[in-house]
């Protein structure tokens, strides 16, 4: 006669991490106390990381607060004050960082206009504020009318 048997078993291994951890759900409160404060003591890095923890969880729970930032006025009123100096000094540079073609910012026939103006070509030579431009070779030339 054919018989059949089947057994079921069951086994559980813990790790040796596992095997800790339950010793220390074992131990009473003083008793776990104690051990943590040896283990500080033997390796005072565990201190160190502590503090760099409550330290992050505060950040953590300031963008949780606010998660917009509260912004400071003064360090905003800095750096618009170096955004302003940084313009004043080389304005073409600071357009071709924010990739602006400066020529759009510029009133090209009043620029001519002024400096025309200001080279005192209208006093001399009665010049009457004409001009025209010629463009040769990808270069502007400002031609003045003289009469």
């Amino acid at each position: 006669m054919i018989s059949l048997n089947q057994t079921q078993k069951l086994q559980q291994r813990l790790s040796p991490q596992q095997i800790q951890y339950l010793k220390f759900l074992q131990l009473p409160i003083v008793s776990l106390e104690q051990l943590v404060k040896q283990e500080i003591e033997l390796n005072p890095m565990i201190e160190e990381i502590e503090n760099e923890i409550e330290v992050i969880d505060e950040e953590i729970q300031d963008i949780k607060d606010d998660p917009d930032g509260d912004l400071n006025e003064s360090e905003i009123e800095e750096a618009v004050e170096v955004r302003l100096r940084e313009i004043e000094d080389n304005p073409i540079r600071w357009l071709d960082d924010m990739s602006h073609d400066y020529i759009d910012f510029v009133d090209r026939d009043e620029l001519i206009r002024d400096l025309l103006d200001e080279s005192d070509y209208g006093v001399i030579n009665s010049y009457n504020s004409e001009y025209d431009t010629v463009s040769v070779n990808d270069l502007t030339f400002v031609v003045m009318r003289i009469d």
